[in-house]
């Protein structure tokens, strides 16, 4: 029975296999450690074993007191880009601590704008103004018709749940922030949020055909031309 399970369209194992990622992930970012970031970078994954979010952070990885939080950047990639049915988990080697596996942190921050947010007033604590600039990537159009969902069972909603999870925590933060900074026209604004409808090409998360690559680079260059304040706004704001 498991074999069957296995065999017939996949649904027992991961969609693709991981060499092909980590060898992208190994040419970009060789063996340099997190310590080495040029800036503050916060990455978020999913610790499965010990359950619970994990938060890799050149602060941390730069710690004298870290005990082994200074993972390499091509692992950490490797971790925050492990979304469950696509690709399998990773497991890595946190110093004395032993052994951790890692799935995709978008489950639980797939906006991770308020992260970075607690993050800065972390680092910063004398401070109180704050500029909050969140880059979505395109929301989902495509309906899930209840008819046809009702009747989903565990095959059928694998890789949408995943979707809705993603989605649904995404708009979340965005709300949360929205209530928390200043989303005022002008030079007073300390929150963007700048996304767009993915109502041209596909949204799934692994079409990197050449078609759809167009199509999300319009969408963005939609975002750069739409005649709106926010973006000049911005800028100005960071100049200054």
């Amino acid at each position: 029975m498991w074999h069957k399970l296995h065999s017939v369209g996949g649904f027992a194992e991961e969609k693709y296999p991981s060499k092909g990622i980590e060898e992208v992930a190994h040419q970009y970012f060789e063996d340099v450690p997190l310590a080495e970031a040029l800036t503050e970078v916060l990455v978020t994954a999913y610790e499965i074993e010990h359950r619970g979010p994990w938060f890799f952070k050149r602060r941390h990885a730069r710690d004298d007191n870290s005990e082994g939080d200074d993972f390499l950047m091509r692992e950490v990639a490797r971790a925050t880009s492990a979304a469950p049915t696509y690709f399998e988990p990773i497991q890595l080697t946190w110093g004395p601590h032993g052994k951790r596996a890692f799935i995709d942190g978008g489950v639980h921050s797939n906006n991770p704008a308020m992260c970075a947010y607690v993050e800065a007033r972390k680092i910063y604590p004398e401070e109180s103004d704050f500029l909050v600039v969140s880059l979505g990537t395109g929301e989902q159009t495509r309906e899930m018709p209840y008819e046809e969902v009702k009747g989903w069972g565990l095959a059928l909603w694998a890789q949408p749940i995943l979707n809705v999870v993603f989605d649904g925590v995404s708009d979340t933060v965005d709300y949360q922030l929205k209530e928390l900074l200043s989303t005022e026209e002008g030079d007073a604004r300390r929150y963007y949020r700048f996304q767009t409808v993915l109502d041209i090409g596909k949204d799934d998360m692994d079409d990197a055909g050449a078609t759809n690559i167009a199509a999300l680079k319009a969408k963005a260059q939609e975002i750069i031309d739409k005649p709106d304040t926010a973006l000049e706004t911005l800028c100005a704001q960071l100049i200054a």
